[in-house]
């Protein structure tokens, strides 16, 4: 983990990074919701896509902001996605993944 770590935070702000690996990273094993929303916004700037909006959304999450974080992920159940972990997270926030 500290490999990773150490070798994700070096690419934080390169076009081909870790990112989404380590928003989650610090969301479920090193418990530092504010870094993972850091990172999330981050990617934001540069990627709307699914996998960056869901991490961006759990960060939001884990930072108190349910609201905004319950918002977003609606948006990315109606983009019809199917990947199971976003699935997952939306599950958690108390959202249907039905359309």
């Amino acid at each position: 983990e500290e490999a990773f770590e150490r070798l994700a935070l070096e690419n934080v702000g390169k076009a081909d990074n870790e990112n989404h690996d380590l928003a989650l990273f610090y969301l479920e094993r090193r418990a530092d919701p504010s870094r993972a929303l850091s990172i999330a916004k981050l990617e934001a700037t540069r990627r709307l896509d699914v996998h960056t909006l869901d991490r961006l959304a759990l960060a939001l999450l884990a930072n108190g902001e349910q609201r905004q974080a319950r918002r977003l992920m609606k948006r990315l159940i109606k983009t019809g996605t199917r990947d199971p972990l976003i699935a997952t997270h939306a599950v958690a926030m108390g959202l249907s993944t039905l359309r």
